[in-house]
């Protein structure tokens, strides 16, 4: 894949370290812009990528070229014209001092430079993948119509184009709102990359959102553990809502136990109609750790084991009984050998004769079923 990405790079100035401006005599110089940085990474990740911006015709433009094949991106399609390049002035932040940003931009190369300097079609042959941020559009005039016709010429050709909308209120203030280009240029945009802001001023779309969210752990002791972020968990907890366990309202386990068997009976075409009296006592009785989840597989698995109209305690299994069950005869025991084969020959039955998904539905391992089809004379 070859990508192109298109837009004005600065050259930033800043005092050494943490000095603020003039502290210091020296100024350390480097280069950088929202569509270079993005060239610039996708080189370091080894892709193919091309850059395409327009640079004054001095010493200035020359050494930032140099930088940027410095870092593998291919500077071919770079324009050389007239103007200047822009500058930003950083002053580094540290603890509660934020850091500070000056912009020295107006009339830079790109910001001034004519369409016919550009032919898209030229710059686009052999690329599939364009990118371009909302800043180009917002420099000036020129700029934006320079940023249109690529968007158009890169749709035509089939390129896929992205756009980092990235509003910038200070750009704005040559006669155009952002929304009135930024809408028009978004109907060439495949994939946009944008926060709520971007999306509200560039392209006048009202965002209203509500997050719900859910967790099963204690997110307070969470944080005093170091394992969920204090900030966020004041940025989503504007309301909460506890949901009881299900141990804690034993009023609805019937009619969540009877909810799965209905869904157990479409999935496994069963028709059975509910619990038995002990079976329900049992299921009333027990303390589900594990919630809804453990029901639900609980009631499936008794529905594809229950040989008559109901469930009984034996197709619950031991689990949640308070005390497994205990056979003291050995008609009863015979009896429950042969339940047993029934049981392990209708979940093969299930499964197409899959052991591995036959032991599953039994929750018993693979040995075990091995060694019960070898004990009950169960051929595959």
């Amino acid at each position: 894949m070859k990508i192109l990405t298109f837009g004005e790079i600065l050259l930033r100035l800043k005092p050494p370290g943490l000095e603020r401006f003039f502290q210091s005599p020296i100024m350390e110089a480097s280069f950088g812009g929202g569509e270079a940085n993005v060239a610039v990474s996708l080189a370091n990740f080894g892709m193919d990528v091309q850059y395409c911006t327009v640079l004054p015709n001095n010493v200035i433009g020359d050494e930032c070229i140099k930088e940027l094949r410095q870092f593998g991106v291919d500077v071919s399609k770079v324009k050389r014209g007239e103007g200047r390049m822009g500058i930003y002035f950083l002053e580094s932040g540290a603890n509660q001092l934020p850091s500070k940003v000056t912009y020295d931009r107006s009339g830079s190369s790109i910001a001034i430079a004519q369409p016919e300097l550009f032919n898209w079609n030229e710059i686009f042959d052999g690329i599939d993948w364009y990118h371009i941020t909302g800043i180009t559009p917002a420099l000036s005039e020129t700029a934006m119509e320079l940023s249109l016709a690529s968007v158009k010429a890169a749709k035509e050709k089939g390129i896929t184009v992205s756009c980092d909308l990235n509003f910038r209120k200070n750009l704005w203030k040559y006669g155009k709102k952002a929304s009135e280009v930024m809408r028009e240029l978004a109907s060439y945009v495949d994939i946009a990359i944008a926060n709520e802001e971007d999306v509200q001023k560039s392209l006048e779309i009202t965002v209203d959102i509500r997050l719900v969210s859910a967790t099963n752990e204690n997110l307070e002791q969470a944080i005093e553990k170091g394992t969920f972020r204090e900030d966020l968990y004041h940025r989503i907890n504007e309301f909460t809502l506890r949901m009881p366990t299900l141990k804690e309202r034993r009023e609805d386990i019937l009619l969540f136990a009877n909810f799965f068997l209905d869904q157990a009976n479409k999935e496994l075409d069963k028709q059975l109609i509910g619990f038995d009296a002990k079976a329900s006592q049992a299921l009333l009785d027990y303390h589900w750790p594990g919630n809804l989840r453990q029901m639900k597989n609980i009631v499936k698995r008794a529905t594809l084991l229950a040989q008559g109209s109901l469930i009984t305690p034996m197709e619950l299994g031991t689990e949640i009984l308070e005390t497994p069950i205990s056979y003291h005869s050995s008609n009863i025991a015979l009896k429950d050998e042969e339940t047993e084969k029934q049981h392990i020959l209708e979940a093969l039955r299930q499964t197409g004769n899959n052991k591995s998904r036959a032991a599953q539905l039994l929750n018993i391992d693979r040995k075990t079923l091995y060694n019960k089809l070898k004990l009950y004379g169960i051929e595959l």
